[in-house]
């Protein structure tokens, strides 16, 4: 079945990730397909620039195409940033993939699902494909405060929150705001020195300016049950991410089946703690558990 919504495609210099995920798009047919393409940093990577753009001309199904390519390199901030608002130019919901996120087949009904089932509930903001959470119970997605965005939807509507300079920022540090959201000082720290890096353009990313943008907005997330999207670019051809053999990396994908729907709207509290000690801020381990691992190392015995 082809996927009903929109789908934006941000590419820079890898034709051969890039053909990966454009053959998952080109199985799924949109009906409107926006191409996002930054230009060569150098004359070196020219070719590579031009090689994966070449790959999108392949449209063979019955489609309305709309094509930004930028003539000056915009970066990994800028960029897709950029790509994203000028998508919303045109269109009022849109599936987003960067050049290195493959899509199970099942990650675009789903995308179409969540947009329409909470259509009229604007603190939704934000449908990821990606799941790195064991499943909670029999439901096919949960409720979260964080925002993967290797391969994810949303609306005009909810990205217009976007503040990519994130202006209240130091207000809001000075009054403590992270508070609300983590109880948890090590949670705190992390949280603050991230935008701090971000707001003293010590990193060129967009992705925590949106999560930001959101927590700001009171709104909140929703990633599956299942594994719905893959980062294959992991390596020496990344910007962020290099290491290869990172559990991260490549993750299976997994079929969605019959979807079945929370409840109630409402962050599921344990899963995003498991998030934040194993994905974004692991705890260095107290004294006592150094302790008890030396107790039981078998070099102990």
């Amino acid at each position: 079945m082809s996927v009903a919504t929109p789908v934006l495609l941000i590419l820079f210099n890898r034709p051969d990730t890039t053909a990966r995920v454009w053959e998952a798009i080109r199985a799924a047919q949109p009906p409107v397909l926006l191409i996002a393409a930054d230009a060569a940093r150098h004359p070196g990577e020219e070719a590579q620039v031009q090689a994966a753009r070449a790959i999108t001309e392949q449209v063979d199904w019955p489609c309305t195409v709309h094509r930004r390519y930028a003539s000056t390199n915009q970066g990994c901030k800028w960029g897709p940033y950029n790509a994203i608002s000028w998508g919303f130019e045109l269109v009022a919901a849109m599936i987003i993939l960067e050049d290195d996120c493959l899509p199970h087949p099942d990650f675009f009904r789903f995308c179409d699902s969540m947009l329409e089932r909470y259509r009229n509930h604007p603190q939704v903001m934000h449908i990821s494909g990606s799941s790195f959470a064991a499943p909670a119970g029999t439901y096919s997605y949960q409720f979260s405060r964080f925002t993967f965005v290797w391969g994810w939807c949303t609306t005009r509507q909810a990205w217009s929150a976007m503040d990519i300079a994130m202006e209240q920022w130091p207000q809001l540090r000075q009054q403590g705001w992270l508070r609300r959201f983590f109880t948890d000082p090590h949670d705190v720290q992390y949280w603050q020195a991230q935008f701090d890096n971000v707001q003293h353009q010590q990193a060129s990313i967009w992705d925590y300016q949106w999560t930001f943008s959101i927590w700001q907005a009171g709104g909140l997330c929703i990633y599956p049950a299942v594994n719905l999207v893959s980062n294959i670019g992991f390596g020496s051809g990344a910007t962020h991410t290099h290491q290869e053999d990172s559990w991260l990396a490549n993750r299976a994908l997994q079929a969605l089946g019959t979807l079945v729907h929370p409840s109630d709207i409402r962050i599921n509290q344990q899963a995003d703690q498991w998030l934040m000690r194993h994905v974004y801020a692991p705890k260095p381990p107290s004294l006592w558990q150094r302790l008890l691992r030396k107790l039981q190392s078998p070099f102990n015995r």
